[in-house]
């Protein structure tokens, strides 16, 4: 398991292909809009290490430890194992790391454990996902994920990533792809399709798997504006240490080694890769834990903000905060109820119940809307009272301390009306609601998703139920005849 201090070692070498405004960096731990999310990140492993925390977030083979999303579960033990490291993360990072290095382990370890499915494009590429899958459990690494093509199936679609040449050694890509989070804090970049693929059968040679280092030759990562404004966590409480950077990813005639390709030109088998090695599953398990930290920090902020505010009498107020309670309860319910209904699958793996997972992956994209528009309720104007924390060292201070102080002290009060407005109205936000309504393909898709994912049994048995109101119909109709 990897120390923070490795990590920020190893980022060292990994960031230089990173464009951030409008030049090529030497290191992100030199930009100080970028530095804040790589010593949050290091802080995640270092907290892993932990004596209390490691002995339930990871597990030993061959002689080594390993962090719990590399552990391919077995039996309910496992998964409540895995449930912990992601749980451990999720609640450090307030929910707010929507791409934190658990969410890319856990779907290659998946892919690991369903090797046999890549059997079918050659021997080599289970090899190879069996070989990549260790060497990044054995060194910790983090590996960032890109899984839209730019125009996807538009004619803009040739700007797409797509393979361009076979060699003996290799392949080598071409095009762009949206969008790598977090690429800024990782060693490495996987590219696969996204849960919700539909790559028509003539576009074979965009259908390509692989993964390479990112200081790889003729990588480019072109980080979007920065949502960071400064690096002072007083006022900017969220955004200076839980800012993911997005980027656009240009692939330019990049040499991809065969032992990193794991698959090309099927595009059948490209659109059904995570359902059928259940990496769907795995990886909606790990989003449900995630988000239950993220609507459990967001309660716990209201709850705080209206004592602090004087509004818990209020009807309006305390009716929008019981609704959080209500989605916090919900998305735990149908977690717990995912890892009870547990069972293996194909691939000999204990595998959570993915309808549960796929309701939660849904619930909390169509509420967080709502959960922005609560936190806005509760705070109101008091969102934008947020005085720079310099004034509390200035010749301001006293004036802050005896108009701004409530129920507690005013630098408290306006560090609580910080967090809120970094939660509903900043840029970064902002940001946050835009990746949870889209980040898993929008509700349209997931939607539909989620029917097909019905399962037969219950389709079954709710269609029953009409059937019979139809019998009982028809005798009642022939018992007045």
């Amino acid at each position: 398991m990897r120390t923070g201090k490795k990590f920020l070692e190893d980022l060292k070498y990994s960031g230089t292909n990173i464009w951030f405004k409008g030049r090529r960096i030497n290191s992100v731990l030199e930009e100080r809009e970028l530095s804040g999310l790589a010593e949050t990140i290091a802080d995640l492993y270092d907290h892993l290490l932990k004596p209390e925390v490691k002995s339930l977030v990871s597990f030993e083979e061959n002689g080594q430890s390993y962090n719990a999303s590399f552990l391919i579960s077995r039996n309910q033990d496992d998964l409540r194992r895995r449930r912990c490291l992601i749980s451990e993360w999720a609640r450090r990072s307030y929910g707010l790391l929507g791409r934190s290095p658990d969410f890319v382990n856990v779907n290659i370890t998946a892919w690991r454990a369903a090797s046999p499915f890549f059997r079918q494009f050659g021997e080599w590429a289970q090899d190879n996902i069996e070989k990549y899958y260790q060497y990044v459990a054995d060194h910790d690494l983090a590996v960032t994920h890109s899984v839209v093509n730019l125009g996807n199936n538009t004619p803009e679609a040739n700007l797409g990533l797509r393979l361009v040449k076979e060699t003996d050694s290799g392949i080598i890509v071409e095009g762009a792809r949206l969008m790598a989070t977090s690429a800024t804090v990782c060693n490495e970049i996987a590219v696969y399709p996204g849960r919700i693929s539909s790559l028509k059968s003539d576009r074979s040679d965009f259908a390509v798997s692989f993964a390479i280092p990112l200081n790889t030759e003729g990588l480019k990562l072109i980080c979007r504006e920065n949502y960071n404004p400064s690096s002072s966590t007083k006022n900017h409480p969220l955004s200076s240490r839980f800012e993911e950077m997005d980027t656009l990813v240009i692939f330019d005639k990049v040499f991809v080694p065969w032992d990193r390709v794991f698959m090309f030109g099927e595009t059948a088998q490209y659109n059904q890769i995570h359902v059928r090695t259940n990496s769907v599953v795995h990886t909606a398990h790990q989003g449900a834990i995630k988000s239950l930290a993220k609507s459990d920090f967001i309660l716990g902020a209201c709850l705080v903000a209206m004592e602090s505010y004087g509004k818990n009498k209020m009807p309006h107020v305390r009716q929008a905060v019981a609704e959080i309670i209500i989605e916090c309860e919900t998305i735990k319910a149908l977690l717990d109820q995912a890892e009870q209904q547990a069972a293996l699958d194909q691939w000999n793996v204990f595998s959570p119940a993915p309808l549960p997972l796929e309701v939660a992956r849904v619930r909390f994209m169509q509420f967080y809307p709502r959960l922005i528009e609560i936190i806005k309720t509760v705070g109101s104007s008091s969102l934008m009272l947020t005085p720079d924390s310099g004034h509390f060292a200035g010749n301001l201070d006293v004036d802050l301390r005896k108009y701004l102080s409530g129920g507690m002290e005013a630098e408290t009060q306006v560090y609580i009306n910080k967090v809120l407005w970094d939660l509903a109205s900043s840029s970064f936000g902002s940001r946050q609601e835009i990746y949870e309504r889209f980040y898993a393909g929008g509700l349209g898709p997931s939607l539909e998703f989620l029917l097909d994912r019905f399962p037969d049994h219950r389709r079954s048995e709710v269609q029953a139920i009409m059937d019979r109101l139809m019998v009982d119909l028809e005798s009642s109709d022939n018992s007045h005849e």
